[in-house]
């Protein structure tokens, strides 16, 4: 195999290499590890059992998260300058190359602390300044409210010309209709002219309440007091606020009443309505004195506000430029503190023991960054041990394309392939899109979908507007897998000429003959029940079907059974390729044993079982002309008489309809059982066979491998650490040869292996899942090839569907236009508009439904069938992903959301 296939279909080949790093350095030699060309993945599967004592060094961590977070507060109150910022900073601030390498590079790992006091001084000047600006907001709005409700007094509820007015004593409050008009929000004055017999003042409190709650504090007035209180109001609008912005409506009230026990009830009902309550001076000169005052203050708290506005706005900017710096170093900080948590501790937690993945071309530059990272140590220097043939899991490195990022997306959604199997996407690239075109043919409706593919292309802020191309976001990463969907859909559709439930005219005057009965007389005559039958000289299919399949009475008779076969025939083809990927799979992880005994089994199995039907099928399409269609081969009623060994030669299409039929079938059905007995059992008498003659060589390396273990030097920490059987590898060398450590020459703590991966060799023979692999394999040969059968099926329905659209929706409009033939006028009128809103409801329903919701349900479908009956044969899905240690992609990514904050200021993420 090549390497560009090999990298196609299969994970690329990683060697494991163990680090041993000193405590003091160890975050100069990831950083140095961070900044490599040369892709690595930090960290193991985290499958296996170790001894070595894992270290608590997740304090930095926090601290980073922690930080994070502090910057996420940070930025919360730099989003009110946004508009600020984009004006100062443009509209695209992308980094440049050279300062993406400047910050990954200069990490230290004292720079957290330098970070934690800019960062909190920062944070603590922005509070201190939102927290003064929200309370003088909030006293600019109160004073505010004070000054509509001084005007109010004077000019809406009091008006009058005295020096002194106030409310006056109401005799017994006896007009009750004065009263009535007043608790409705009526004028003031039949409150001024009702006061005429005292001089005594009435308790009254006035106040300002959200205009939604207005009706419930009338209500609440009036329910509380009845009539031995007034109440009015007026609502007050269009007021703005220090930063010129709209305050909530609200509504100017006034409440007269009779005593003071009366005013404190009607105080805590304002209380709990949310209405403000103010105290106002009772003389008329003293109200406007103290108007004249509020609003002189108004005018200072807005000068002041202005010119803080300006002190804020630069704290802001130069807080922006520092941010985005420190959003990026925390993230590639963190991401280096991770690492390090990964990683274990050894020889008295003096050195971080590590694993790192890599190619193998890339260790020497491991071993580079490492020498360099550790370079001002002071006689302890890092080392590297490259494993050979290690047991462990690798990650998952696979190329990544646009063509089939949806595929690959929706392929590792079941699971990421280990590195021994073979990468379904490129075969399910091709698949999903035809399965999904066989649910879903009808060229109509695969044209609308190829054009929603296409818009999904277009470039959002140019041909698109904004709202649409929102919505249409979720699609874009979509896009190349839905306009496959819709090209396979055109085409199937085109072949079996089907489009928006209409037939087309694909050689509808060639295929068919009715005796005398040419298709043009089929088109002038009137013919209630056509039965349409295919030529002497031809075969029952062809590549496309005829358009008089759309008027012939027994059209879904026929669609039926050919989409029934057509179903079958492709199922088997597809279950096919995936066994034959399973072979692939044991080839390459070298389980011979497997390979002869249950894979070979498998297939032979699903070849005899389901492959022999699939014969038969084509032979009757291809074989059987119609002049013996009487006698034509049941192929069901065939297969079971195949199975039982019974055979008869009546009635005739029960009979053998080639020579050797008999033996054939014998074979067969003889194939299937060896087949099925050697799955069972073949493995089984392998392992009891090779088992007792390998017993005693493991005896002998058990015994190697602990005498090896008792054989390592140091104190009882290491002896720890370093006991357990370990992976053959190359000897541990230090990367500089000037030191002074007393570890200088031991080799790193050795690691418990896991059991052994079948990507070197046989796993661990297991007699019980082997025989739950053998019974699930039997159930689902019939079970997964009868799945299929869900394209016939969904096909079926959606094409009936469609075809009762058309008549159902825009024949009546046609109809009508016949019974008013009569009057050309009101026929072309009232048949136009019943056909324009029949074609808008069908235009609806098209999209909506037949569209949008069997486009989704054959999708499903589609997937269904790749995740449960296809990768089921061949894939686990039991690897894990390869993420690249790299800090510059770190720092690349924040930087980018910086720059996205800064031309729209939306959040990160």
């Amino acid at each position: 195999m090549s390497g560009d296939s090999e990298s196609f279909l299969f994970p690329e080949s990683l060697v494991l290499c163990e680090l041993l790093v000193p405590a003091e350095v160890a975050f100069e030699c990831l950083v140095a590890l961070g900044n490599l060309d040369a892709p690595v993945h930090i960290g193991s599967d985290g499958s296996r059992s170790t001894p070595i004592v894992v270290s608590s060094i997740s304090g930095p961590s926090k601290h980073c998260r922690d930080l994070l977070m502090t910057l996420g507060s940070v930025r919360s109150h730099l989003t009110a300058y946004g508009e600020f910022i984009r004006l100062h900073c443009g509209s695209d601030w992308r980094p440049d190359e050279s300062e993406i390498d400047s910050l990954a590079a200069t990490l230290k790992p004292k720079m957290l602390f330098d970070l934690e006091a800019s960062i909190c001084s920062l944070h603590k000047d922005l509070t201190e300044l939102a927290k003064l600006e929200a309370d003088m907001n909030s006293e600019y709005v109160r004073l505010v409210h004070l000054v509509n409700i001084l005007d109010c007094l004077d000019n809406v509820f009091w008006a009058t010309n005295s020096r002194d007015a106030t409310p006056r004593s109401v005799p017994a409050m006896a007009d009750k209709e004065a009263a009535g008009i007043l608790l409705h929000g009526g004028s003031s004055t039949e409150l001024d002219t009702s006061a005429e017999s005292t001089d005594r003042t009435l308790p009254f409190i006035v106040g300002v309440v959200p205009t939604s709650k207005a009706h419930c504090l009338r209500l609440g007035v009036w329910r509380r007091f009845h009539l031995t209180a007034l109440y009015t109001d007026i609502p007050v609008r269009d007021q703005r606020d220090l930063r010129d912005e709209p305050v909530e409506p609200h509504n100017v009230f006034l409440i007269v009443s009779l005593s003071e026990s009366q005013s404190r009830t009607a105080e805590r009902l304002c209380g709990m309505l949310g209405a403000q309550v103010f105290s106002v001076p009772i003389s008329q000169e003293d109200r406007r004195n103290h108007l004249m005052e509020t609003k002189e203050r108004l005018s200072e708290m807005r000068q002041v506000f202005l010119e803080g506005e300006e002190h804020r706005k630069r704290l802001a900017l130069n807080g922006w430029t520092k941010w985005r710096r420190w959003f990026a170093q925390l993230t590639a900080m963190q991401a280096v503190h991770r690492a390090l948590d990964g990683f274990s501790r050894g020889y008295g937690k003096q050195f971080y023991v590590g694993e790192v993945w890599c190619s193998r071309e890339a260790v020497d530059s491991v071993r580079q960054a490492l020498a360099v990272g550790s370079s001002r140590a002071s006689g302890l220097h890092a080392t590297v041990r490259l494993v050979e043939n290690s047991r462990r899991r690798p990650p998952t490195r696979m190329p990544r394309h646009e063509l089939t990022a949806a595929v690959r997306d929706l392929t590792y959604q079941f699971g990421v392939p280990a590195h021994w199997e073979i990468d379904p996407t490129p075969f399910t690239a091709v698949t999903f899109p035809f399965l999904f075109a066989i649910m879903f043919a009808d060229w109509g409706h695969g044209l609308l979908l190829m054009a929603l593919a296409l818009a999904l292309f277009l470039p959002p802020g140019r041909f698109l507007h904004p709202d649409v191309a929102r919505s249409l976001a979720p699609l874009r990463p979509g896009r190349h897998l839905l306009l496959m969907c819709a090209v396979f859909a055109v085409y199937c559709g085109a072949v079996l000429n089907d489009g928006f439930g209409l037939t087309g005219g694909w050689r509808r005057h060639s295929q068919f003959s009715m005796g005398n009965l040419t298709y043009g007389t089929f088109v002038n005559q009137s013919i209630s029940q056509l039965q349409l039958a295919p030529k002497e000289d031809g075969h029952v299919m062809s590549w496309v079907t005829d358009s008089m399949w759309g008027s012939a009475a027994n059209q879904v008779k026929f669609l039926n059974s050919a989409r029934m076969k057509l179903s079958i025939i492709f199922g088997t083809l597809h279950l096919g390729l995936g066994l034959a990927l399973q072979l692939v799979n044991d080839i390459r992880a070298g389980r011979t044993a497997r390979v002869w005994l249950f894979s070979s089994a498998k297939m032979a199995f699903h070849c005899l079982l389901t492959g022999y039907p699939v014969a038969l099928i084509l032979r009757k399409w291809l074989a059987v002309l119609p002049r013996d269609a009487a006698c034509a081969p049941a192929l069901l009623p065939m297969l079971i008489a195949m199975y039982r060994l019974e055979y008869t030669e009546t009635p005739c299409y029960l009979a053998t309809y080639y020579s050797g039929q008999r033996y054939v079938e014998h074979a067969i059905v003889a194939g299937v059982a060896a087949s099925a007995l050697l799955a069972i059992f073949g493995l089984p008498i392998h392992h009891a066979l090779t088992s007792r003659g390998s017993s005693s060589s493991k005896a002998k390396a058990e015994q190697k491998l602990t005498a090896a273990a008792t054989d390592v030097p140091g104190d009882r920490e290491e002896e720890e650490i370093g006991r357990g059987k370990s992976d053959s590898a190359m000897p541990l060398t230090p990367l500089s040869s000037s030191s002074n450590s007393g570890s200088r020459g031991k080799s790193l703590p050795k690691l418990e292996p896991e059991p052994l991966d079948c990507a070197h060799g046989e796993k661990q023979f297991d007699l019980l899942e082997h025989c739950l692999a053998c019974f699930e394999f039997l159930l689902s040969s019939l079970s997964h090839s009868a799945s299929y059968l869900r394209l016939w099926a969904i096909g079926l329905a959606h094409g009936e569907l469609t075809a009762i659209m058309w008549p159902m929706l825009l024949m009546p409009p046609t109809r009508l236009a016949d019974l008013l033939a009569a009057s050309p006028t009101a026929a072309l009128l009232l048949g136009g508009l019943t056909l324009a809103a029949s074609f808008c409801l069908w235009a609806c329903i098209t999209v909506c439904i037949l569209v949008g919701m069997e486009g989704m349900t054959a999708l499903l479908h589609s997937l269904r069938l790749h995740w449960i009956e296809f990768q089921s044969k061949f894939y686990s899905g039991a690897g894990y992903m390869f993420r690249p240690f790299s800090l510059k992609a770190e720092v690349r990514q924040a930087m980018d959301s910086c720059a996205d904050f800064a031309a729209s200021g939306e959040e990160f993420h």
